[in-house]
Formats: C-alpha cells, structure tokens, sequence
C-alpha cells in the first residue's frame, strides 16, 4: 500500500494492517503507522511527497484555459474546496457550505482585476458556489488538466490536502484553510515557507491581494517550491520495486 495521510485515521486502521508493505514519504516516518498496526520492519520511505509523481512527468497544457474561458494575460486565483465527506472531516465540513466560500465573498469585494476559479468535490458544491456567485466565478466541477491550471495560477488557496501540495511544488504562491488538524505534509510546507495556514477569510483575502499586487516578493518562494520538486526522488520507481518485491515474496 501507498498512503500520505494518517490523519485519516479510521481509514488507515481498517487497511493499514492488512498491508504487507507500506510506502509512504519519508516525512511521515516509521513510527506514526505502529499505533495503526502497520509493519514496522516492511515500511518503505521514498524522499518526495506523492505529487512529485505526476508532478515530475507534467507538461503544463494551455488548452485547460481554452477550456474554461481563462485568459492566460489575466491574474488567475485558484479554490479548492475540501473534502466535505472525508472521514477526518466529520463534523467540520458540510458540501451545503464550502470553506472557500467566505473568503471568495472578501476577495470579490475588494474587487481585484482576476479569475476565481473553484475547483469543486462531489454533488452539492458547484449548485452551492454557482448559486452564490454566479458568473463571478468559474466553477470547475468535470474532470480537466488541473495540474496545467495551476500552472497558470498567480495564487493558490485550498481547503483541501493535495492540490495544495501540487501548487506549493510548482511554486504557486499557496495558502491552506483546511478545516481540520493539519496533515503532515502541509506542517512540513509551512516550514519551509511554502504554503501559510490561514483561517480568516478577511486575513486570506489580504495575502491574496499582496500576491496579485506584489508578485516580486514571492518570487524566493516560486523559486523554492520548483527546486523542492527537484529534487524530490520519483515515488513511483520506489513503489513499482516494492510490489516486485511484494509479488516475488508470495510467489515462494
């Protein structure tokens, strides 16, 4: 198995110990599986988080823009909304109320020269952020390259866990409004200046405004978060060895 994310606990007891091997990057570690009943001696850590495996092998593609009416000449803000369904998140998310929405409501208001697109999850979010916006907003809520989008992207803010990471790595100056405990991986961001947590819709909107107005002072971090990718080892070559190893200890 392959798993970033043991802040979703009820998930990882019910498979983790039903694992042979378990790779996960080399942040998470060893001994935050023990508690969940993972094989201690059979964990494989590979130095990358696990966006570095698409991420690596990415050509950024304009035609998302065409796609969704962007302008590639216009400052595009990137939403992600969180996953309002998760496990982790009971009680702290509903998809009737998205956690982006406020803070979209702050950014509009000071009427910046920009695209807000929303990245959205399941049924109810795109009705709920199309009711409340309209055509103020691009809502994405079908399938598209949206590793390309965030390419094009000035500024990320994301509710969620992964596409924070994508933006971070490919140097998007990104803000997390995760509504739960923080995943590991976005602790590890925060340190090296990659991503900011931030939880006021007001304080976010400002940092927004800084990145769309002042580009130049994150420039070091556009620079970091492409380097941190860089060198990151590829995930995949380290998991495909794992199940050759996996399938070569059950066929003796």
């Amino acid at each position: 198995a392959a798993n970033d994310s043991p802040h979703s606990w009820m998930v990882a007891r019910l498979t983790i110990p039903l694992t042979t091997f378990l790779c996960c990057p080399w942040i998470i570690g060893r001994s935050v599986w023990e508690e969940f009943g993972g094989p201690m001696r059979k964990i494989i850590l590979y130095r990358a988080l696990d966006p570095a495996a698409w991420l690596k092998r990415h050509h950024p593609n304009g035609e998302v823009l065409r796609q969704l009416d962007l302008k590639r000449d216009r400052p595009i803000v990137v939403f992600r909304t969180e996953e309002a369904f998760a496990s982790y998140l009971m009680g702290k998310a509903s998809d009737k109320e998205p956690v982006v929405a406020p803070i979209i409501d702050e950014l509009l208001r000071r009427g910046l020269d920009c695209q807000v697109v929303v990245s959205t999850r399941y049924g109810m979010q795109a009705p709920v952020i199309r009711k409340r916006f309209g055509e103020k907003v691009t809502v994405v809520d079908r399938i598209v390259d949206a590793t390309s989008l965030l390419s094009f992207s000035s500024a990320f803010v994301g509710s969620g866990g992964t596409m924070t990471v994508e933006a971070a790595l490919l140097g998007v100056p990104s803000i997390s409004c995760f509504p739960g405990p923080k995943p590991l991986y976005i602790q590890y961001l925060e340190r090296l200046g990659l991503v900011e947590t931030i939880r006021s819709p007001r304080e976010i909107s400002t940092r927004v405004h800084r990145m769309l107005t002042d580009p130049e002072a994150f420039e070091n971090q556009r620079r970091s978060g492409k380097h941190l990718l860089a060198k990151m080892e590829d995930p995949v070559a380290k998991i495909l060895s794992t199940v050759e190893l996996a399938g070569k200890q059950r066929t003796r």
